[in-house]
């Protein structure tokens, strides 16, 4: 073929107006001519040939293609060749179609594989800072483009202000000007981006584009970026900032499948940056509540000491004097309500100390040994009660990972509330056993037990669980809660089962430590 004579290629196709090719491709018909002489108004695509042949490649109505064949002289065709090619034509346009349908599935494929591997990347930290920073990376690098700015909407003031800048090659001499950090721009010079942040949806820009408004295409053309597209930051209808993809170093067209994945991955970044800030508000709430229950603790722990101090003083001098029995009355509830002040501070403060223990101070220690210590701790009380108190405690126990003294209060807590829900003479029998990869805790007594009614409350924080019987028990409420809040950190369960009259059980289970 003489290609001086025809100069098409794939940077100068054909016409769809020109010769059999072009009418085939436009009207999905074969286009059959013997000899060009007869059919001047279909010129042949080769100059010279006698005679062509032009089948289209139709699948669902869509031409994908053309088979045209040529000769130079006439006669080389017939109606059967026509045939065969038309059937080879139907073949042919089902195998382009399948590789047309194979290559769009690895496409998609290709872009679900970087979408998700970058909004692993982005949501894996609850730092605001690095999340702005890994926004940035993934969306320059999802994209292929040269760079990607994230910027915050100030409502008040009308303004963007760039929260992290990254460039995808810092060694190139790229192109287009970068801004600093902090930098602020005024929509009012900007209208691309007023109109990304009042319409809420996602813009692209050329600077070669004509049609842009002056600022806008000035702006492109001053800082050299030739192709930018604006995506919103949106999370729950609420805009969390805008992303500014800039191709700096070839003119470029973004695309319809490109902005996509753009705006796909912009709502996985608002929603971490939204997790952020709820998070870092949740810090400030939690730094908040412990300074108020050491404030309070210290505020209320010495006049709670006075008034205790100054009760027994007034009892040995009423002592002295003579005590009527309703001052003695009065006495006692003076002694039996700071007492309750008292306890209910101490258990705050463990609750708190316990929530704020880091587990890398945790250690691997023997369950069942501690269980052991405990409940000889209790036997004293239990035997002012009058009560059996019982352990049954399984040899070669493994070890768990844990805080020794977090999980002994929990343990003495559930003893504890065993021997002042029992009445005298009664019995409560204390288990520890190995069973499925766990150490497992149980307390069981006879003593008042707990109505249905009442057992879905029984692990909330300043809930007591008042039965018939119980009026004399003195408590704050506190300790289920700490019993389970313990057992939760632990990667563990707490468990009971109680009935009323019949008494109850509590329980919990820990994870064996992993062996090293």
């Amino acid at each position: 073929m003489d290609r001086a004579r025809f100069p098409h290629d794939a940077h100068n196709p054909l016409p769809l107006t020109a010769g059999t090719i072009g009418l085939a491709g436009r009207t999905g018909m074969t286009q059959y001519v013997p000899d060009a002489q007869d059919a001047a108004d279909r010129i042949p695509f080769i100059p010279g040939a006698r005679a062509h042949v032009s089948v289209p490649l139709l699948m669902r109505g869509e031409v994908l293609g053309v088979i045209t064949l040529a000769a130079v002289s006439t006669g080389v065709f017939d109606e059967d060749m026509v045939a065969f090619l038309e059937r080879l034509g139907r073949r042919a346009a089902v195998a382009l179609d399948n590789a047309r349908l194979y290559r769009q599935a690895e496409q998609l494929a290709s872009d679900m594989a970087a979408l998700y591997n970058a909004s692993r990347t982005i949501t894996s930290t609850l730092n605001r800072d690095e999340i702005l920073r890994r926004i940035a990376r993934a969306m320059s690098e999802t994209l292929e483009c040269s760079s990607a700015i994230i910027f915050d909407y100030k409502s008040e003031t009308q303004e963007v202000q760039v929260l992290a800048v990254h460039r995808a090659d810092p060694d190139a001499d790229a192109g287009e000007s970068l801004p600093p950090l902090k930098h602020t721009y005024s929509l009012v010079s900007y209208p691309a981006f007023q109109t990304v942040v009042e319409q809420q949806h996602s813009l692209a820009l050329r600077a070669d584009d004509l049609s842009l408004t002056y600022m806008d295409r000035a702006h492109l053309l001053a800082d050299h970026m030739h192709s930018v597209v604006l995506v919103p930051l949106i999370a729950q209808g609420e805009l969390m900032g805008v992303a500014a993809l800039i191709e700096g170093r070839h003119p470029r067209v973004f695309t319809a499948n490109e902005v996509y994945k753009a705006e796909a991955l912009a709502g996985q970044a608002a929603i971490a940056l939204r997790q952020s800030m709820l998070f870092s508000e949740i810090q400030e709430l939690e730094t908040l509540k412990t300074e108020m229950i050491r404030m309070a603790s210290h505020d209320l722990r010495n006049p709670l000491n006075s008034i205790m101090g100054y009760t027994e003083l007034l009892a040995m001098s009423l002592e002295e004097t003579g005590m009527t029995s309703a001052q003695q009355m009065y006495l006692e509830n003076l002694r039996s309500s700071s007492e309750t002040m008292r306890v209910l501070l101490e258990d705050l403060l463990t609750l708190e100390r316990i929530e704020s223990e880091r587990a890398a101070e945790w250690q691997s220690f023997d369950l069942g040994g501690l269980v052991v210590e405990v409940v000889e701790s209790q036997l004293a009380g239990a035997r002012l009660k009058q009560q059996a108190l019982r352990l049954e405690r399984q040899d070669n126990l493994p070890p768990v990972q844990g805080s020794v003294t977090q999980l002994r209060q929990a343990v003495a807590n559930l003893v504890g509330n065993a021997i002042k829900y029992t009445p005298e003479g009664g019995h409560i029998e204390v288990t520890v056993r190995h069973e499925q990869g766990r150490v497992a805790v149980s307390v069981k007594d006879d003593g008042y037990g707990i109505s249905p009614a009442r057992q879905a409350r029984i692990f909330e924080r300043f809930y007591r669980a008042r039965e018939p019987g119980t009026e004399h028990v003195s408590g704050t409420g506190l300790g289920l809660s700490l019993v389970k809040t313990v057992v939760e950190r632990h990667e563990g369960r707490v468990w009971f089962s109680s009935a009323p009259g019949e008494g109850s059980t509590f329980g919990f289970w820990l994870p064996v430590a992993s062996q090293p």
